[in-house]
């Protein structure tokens, strides 16, 4: 086994017999610990993220998206979106009004 490999005694389904299988995981758990770990960082935004970007709620990205105004990677889930930057960037800019 490698050092950077943990046991882990997680619950697993066998009809009620409540047997706990021994699983092995790689650290860290989380998917994008690994790549902020080692300096690279992923191109795609969560909503709250580029929410933060351009200063709004999240309730407004949605719905842009939504209107298909802004464009957006649905993924997983129902309201799983990413978001790149440079989609963000256009959308912030083609619905800016002059002053």
């Amino acid at each position: 086994m490698s050092s950077d490999t943990t046991l882990s005694n997680e619950r697993v389904d066998h009809g009620g017999f409540g047997y706990q299988r021994p699983t092995f995981r790689s650290q860290p758990r989380h998917p994008l610990s690994a790549s902020v770990a080692i300096g690279t960082q992923s191109p795609w935004l969560t909503v709250h993220e580029a929410a933060e970007r351009c200063k709004c709620g999240i309730k407004v990205i949605y719905r842009e998206v939504k209107a298909g105004r802004l464009r957006a990677a649905r993924i997983g889930g129902r309201r799983e979106l990413r978001l790149l930057a440079a989609w963000i960037d256009e959308w912030l800019i083609a619905s800016t009004t002059v002053m």
